[in-house]
């Protein structure tokens, strides 16, 4: 009981940030003070601030039609949240069922596939009715966004169930058998980015998640890349990295960040190369 008690706590807090983060990128118009803004905000959780903001900033840019511009100078202004950064973008891609194809297409594999993740994400909550219950994609995701699209759906999920383990894996038992994977890997990540777990929590989602483990550990490891690229690794989520990939964290973020730079062709091929080097030494 205390484990999702400080599960739920935390939840909360990232929720806070990302609405103050949007509200504050809604009602200033200087970009500078924007930055400095987000910058001092002292947090595990920073980098949820720079997701809201950048859902913000990304309808701006719709609603110029500005090819992204004012975007893209946000996003190159704050490297080190960059994973974050375009889970923002795919809340307002999202939300607008707007796709910058050609923006998208200029980024590696892994940053593309953060902005499909969003779309989830935001689906999840705001659309539940079709993409939980009804167990439908919307139809603005196409199939080679699948899977990445799944792992949104899969951390909305946790925060759906606040952490409630048989809960979890009751709604994504309901899912068809193929997007199994997809969703456990987005409980991986969100379990490891919220925190708040607990030693037993961790092995209780290696025992819920049976031949999906490797998916849980495939997940964690992109959440250990976002936060060591971030300056935020915690101790408290150590254990998930060595239940679920006998590695460190930042062993596990190494791995992602090295294939990250390889950008392989496709997605699939991201996710296969990391499963490889991430659960099979």
């Amino acid at each position: 009981m205390q484990s999702n008690t400080n599960i739920a706590s935390n939840m909360e807090k990232i929720g806070t940030l990302f609405q103050d983060a949007q509200k504050y990128a809604n009602t200033n118009t200087d970009f500078d003070l924007l930055i400095v803004h987000l910058d001092y905000i002292d947090s595990e959780f920073q980098s949820i601030a720079f997701e809201g903001a950048s859902m913000e900033l990304g309808l701006k840019s719709f609603i110029l039609n500005d090819d992204m511009q004012s975007w893209d100078e946000y996003m190159n202004s704050n490297p080190k949240h960059q994973t974050q950064i375009f889970l923002g973008l795919g809340w307002a891609v999202s939300m607008n069922k707007q796709i910058p194809e050609y923006y998208l297409n200029q980024q590696n594999i892994y940053l593309q596939s953060k902005v499909w993740d969003g779309c989830g994400y935001f689906d999840g909550y705001f659309r539940k009715r079709q993409t939980l219950q009804s167990k439908q994609r919307v139809d603005y995701v196409t199939s080679i966004n699948y899977q990445s699209y799944d792992h949104g759906l899969g951390r909305r999920i946790w925060y759906h169930v606040e952490g409630d383990i048989n809960k979890a894996s009751e709604i994504i038992n309901g899912f068809p058998a193929d997007r199994h994977s997809s969703l456990w890997r987005g409980i991986g990540m969100a379990a490891t980015y919220v925190g708040g777990c607990g030693e037993e929590t961790y092995k209780s989602l290696s025992e819920a998640s049976k031949e999906y483990k490797n998916q849980l550990a495939i997940g964690a490891a992109t959440i250990a890349h976002s936060r060591s690229r971030a300056n935020l690794l915690t101790l408290e989520t150590e254990t998930a990295y060595n239940l679920w990939c006998n590695k460190t964290a930042q062993q596990a973020a190494e791995i992602v960040h090295s294939i990250e730079i390889k950008n392989p062709s496709s997605f699939a091929e991201f996710l296969l190369q990391l499963e490889s080097n991430i659960c099979n030494q």
